[in-house]
């Protein structure tokens, strides 16, 4: 599903972690990455197992995923926008958040 907004649920993913539902997205971009892939794929969190990271930059990291038996994998994108910082409690907690989440058949 593609967001119509995308903005509004990074910043709606900030607010939550703010909360303290979610603190775990201030310092697990691996997790935020799991928990959002079986999300989508109406899996269970802990199905999710063995992501690979493919790349990293400041703020950003992909996520590989692979499941067992399958030709299909998938892609994950997290960052920490910069511009979550306007809208976080804290100006230096920003959390990380999906960007981008793709399927890959080979």
């Amino acid at each position: 599903m593609i967001a119509l907004d995308p903005f509004k649920e990074i910043i709606e993913a900030q607010h939550v972690a703010d909360s303290g539902e979610r603190s775990w997205a201030f310092g697990d971009p691996e997790r935020v990455a799991s928990d959002e892939l079986a999300t989508l794929l109406k899996l269970s969190p802990d199905s999710i197992k063995k992501m690979k990271t493919l790349r990293t930059g400041q703020g950003r990291l992909v996520y590989q995923w692979k499941p067992n038996g399958q030709k299909k994998w998938y892609l994950v994108a997290v960052s920490r926008p910069y511009w979550l910082s306007f809208y976080s409690r804290d100006a230096n907690k920003v959390a990380w958040v999906v960007v981008a989440a793709y399927a890959v058949c080979e």
